[in-house]
């Protein structure tokens, strides 16, 4: 279950600190069958468990619990329980509840267990240091609290031992401390003051060290922070390389280049407002994905500009548009809400792009009118030879790489922390509970101990609301034998310390507890959610899985949950792509009525395609689905460069080239700029997407001036 929450809280972490119209919610990135089932790990507080591994140096065991004293002390305004010490205070509220729910519960004592009882209670509060369990005895004097701390840790089930009351690992040194903290993990704005509040009561203890922290909300901090720090950095460096692009431009005498940003710029806003109104809101994700891909309509804007005087220009640069938007159609009909949107975005954008450079071009065209450079690439063996290589490598590569679909490619490490978490899992139940969402205006208790009872049939363990509370007849019926103690002769003392015990169970008029109410008891607050109740089946083999599933079908353990979600993108990646090459070759055979040619064109994304698989080989890269939706981009924008190339082949382009080589060479390499920032992240998913669009742009320029002209020539030679 930890796996996927610290896998799953990437999917929290892009968009924080956002306006109110940017969508940061984490089930637009899951189809409608997982999103809500996955929607509990973030909604209900009982996925809200962390787990802080301190390393114990020497046997340092007397300064755990003074630690534990500062740590529950500094921190109580972020943690709702905590396993750190025995210090009971900071749990009042959830205490009291639990002990004013005790007639409800339980049978009542007989007198003498009850006297005997409040006698020991009495004597124990009168014992040096326990003022701070005051409050707890006087409300709870049959210590009915112990059993509360028994449910609560048995949740945790990591097979460690105990020593000194806490979890320890021997061969590691190491102590691991459940907390349940008191919000959910989007808010890291909590989780990075609490974690401040953590490290300074800690630095007070030399035998002491944090080894890390685990679960929801610090992997969502920590994939948060090296988002910003990438982000920061890429902003730098995209600074610093539009100043030079913007340098090189006056220096070449090309400044009227510059003038094509602001319609890229335009578009994407307009594009943005587009998508808003369409969806209602638009995502953090597709604001971050989207601008790259509409970027590609600056390739149109290059195209005329440095060929203004070719009548066929525009018409390429439509065919060159329509290639990249039915690579991008394909994923309209994907069942993930987010590639919907983005693919959106995108088409819009790319349309709202070309529409403003042709309106540009046809009014202005003497401001977009740009002298194109004396390029004229011309083949020879060598580069005939790397083009042949590198469609080699895409072959290779087909039969050696593998995508990896699952949510732990997104997921931010350090090698400290998968160090931690490969310690951490390996003390890990081995069987995921299955999880069951239910409820609504009609209350929980009843199916909450219709689940009971068929577990307590089948022998499977349960961790449900009615594990808390017995069915309103047995409470009723409690109800009455505890209040028939209410008439019981005591002492002034008893009847003074204990007055929140005899309030509590002499209370007129009290009954049983449903659980239809707005707000449950805070016993049972980690179980709800907006009218809403969770329960996980502990099962321990398949058959019992099976067993559960025949009386409520559908459940799925958070593992599989996960493993569908990553059979869905493998099935949608099957016809997807396949689809969008299919939608595009139609699409160049309609512009060309010759299969060579539209295989001509294919070039420049094929070797860039195999430039990426050669290097993903070398250098073992990681492939991830963000590699794929880069694979879409590369796609798109290698298409353009491949039809204007192709052109100098079928005499559209005029008696010489320099305008297209111009164009396709200044196209590529303003790309392969924006995108090299990303190669110098940390964060996976900015990796993955900066080394697929950076190996696969460079691979698509030299596709362009060196494969075409190369293959083209070689062809020729041998007709």
């Amino acid at each position: 279950m930890t796996r996927f929450l610290v896998s799953l809280a990437l999917c929290c972490s892009y968009a924080q600190a956002l306006p109110n119209w940017v969508d940061s919610s984490h089930t637009i990135l899951l189809p409608s069958e997982v999103s809500e089932p996955l929607s509990a790990t973030h909604e209900f507080p009982l996925f809200w468990w962390n787990f802080v591994v301190l390393h114990l140096e020497g046997s340092a065991w007397e300064q755990v619990d003074d630690f534990c004293k500062r740590f529950n002390r500094d921190t109580k305004a972020w943690v709702r329980k905590s396993a750190c010490g025995q210090d009971l205070s900071q749990f009042e509220e959830l205490l009291r509840a639990w002990a004013a729910d005790q007639d409800r519960r339980e049978p009542a004592p007989t007198k003498r267990e009850l006297k005997a009882a409040l006698t020991a209670t009495l004597a124990k509060a009168s014992l040096p240091g326990a003022a701070a369990l005051l409050p707890v005895l006087r409300s709870d004097p049959l210590g009915s609290y112990r059993k509360l701390q028994d449910l609560l840790l048995a949740r945790l089930q990591l097979k460690l031992e105990t020593q000194h009351g806490y979890l320890f690992d021997p061969v590691t040194q190491r102590i691991a401390i459940p907390i349940q903290l008191d919000f959910p993990p989007n808010e890291t704005a909590k989780t990075k003051a609490f974690q401040a509040a953590m490290e300074q009561a800690l630095a007070e203890f030399k035998g002491l060290h944090l080894a890390g922290m685990i679960g929801p909300q610090a992997a969502t901090l920590s994939n948060e922070r090296q988002i910003y720090q990438d982000v920061h950095m890429i902003s730098w460096a995209g600074v610093f390389l539009l100043l030079a692009q913007i340098v090189v431009a006056v220096a070449i005498r090309r400044w009227r280049l510059l003038l094509l940003a602001p319609p890229v710029i335009l578009s994407t806003l307009l594009a943005g407002v587009a998508t808003y109104f369409i969806f209602g809101r638009i995502h953090g994700l597709t604001l971050s994905f989207g601008p790259g891909i509409i970027g590609l309509c600056l390739d149109h804007g290059l195209h005329s500009c440095l060929n203004p005087d070719w009548k066929g220009a525009w018409k390429a640069n439509w065919y060159g548009l329509l290639t990249t938007v039915v690579a991008l159609v394909a994923m309209l009909f994907s069942a993930i809400p987010f590639l919907r949107q983005l693919m959106v975005f995108s088409i819009l954008g790319l349309f709202f792009g070309f529409a403003i450079y042709w309106f540009l071009h046809r009014c202005f065209k003497r401001y977009f009118s740009v002298e194109p450079l004396m390029i004229e690439p011309k083949p020879n063996r060598l580069k005939l030879a790397f083009t042949l290589s590198a469609l080699a490598a895409l072959v290779v590569g087909g039969f050696l790489l593998r995508p990896s679909f699952g949510m732990q490619q997104m997921n931010y490490q350090t090698a400290a922390d998968q160090e931690l978490m490969q310690w951490f899992f390996a003390h890990l139940p081995s069987e995921s509970p299955l999880l069951q969402v239910y409820g609504g205006s009609g209350g929980a208790l009843a199916p909450s101990l219709a689940q009971k009872r068929f577990a307590q049939e089948h022998k499977i363990e349960l961790d449900t609301a009615s594990r808390y509370l017995p069915s309103v007849s047995e409470q009723e019926d409690h109800l009455k034998a505890w209040r028939g103690l209410c008439a019981e002769p005591r002492s002034a003392e008893e009847t003074l310390f204990f007055a929140p015990f005899w309030n509590s169970i002499c209370t007129p008029g009290r009954g049983a507890e449903t659980l239809d109410r707005g707000t449950p008891p805070a016993y049972l607050r980690d179980f709800y959610f907006h009218q809403r109740w969770v329960s996980l089946w502990h099962t321990q083999n398949p058959h019992q899985a099976d067993l559960v599933r025949t009386v409520y079908p559908g459940l799925k353990s958070l593992v599989e949950i996960v493993n569908l979600f990553q059979t869905l993108l493998e099935r949608e990646t099957r016809w997807s792509i396949p689809l969008s090459i299919f939608l595009a070759t139609l699409l160049l055979w309609h512009y060309y009525r010759d299969f060579y040619l539209v295989a001509l064109s294919l070039v420049p994304f094929l070797v860039g395609m195999g430039v990426f698989a050669a290097a993903a080989m070398a250098f073992h890269f990681a492939i991830s689905f963000i590699s794929l939706i880069a694979m879409v981009m590369l796609f798109g924008l290698s298409l353009d460069y491949g039809i204007f190339a192709t052109n100098l082949y079928t005499g559209r382009a005029g008696p010489t080239g320099p305008g297209v080589w111009t164009s396709v060479v200044f196209a590529a390499v303003v790309t392969f700029l924006g995108f090299l920032p990303l190669i110098f992240c940390h964060h996976p998913v900015l990796v993955h997407l900066g080394e697929a669009l950076v190996c696969g742009t460079a691979g698509t320029i030299l596709g362009s001036v060196w494969g075409i002209p190369c293959l083209h020539w070689i062809i020729r030679e041998t007709r």
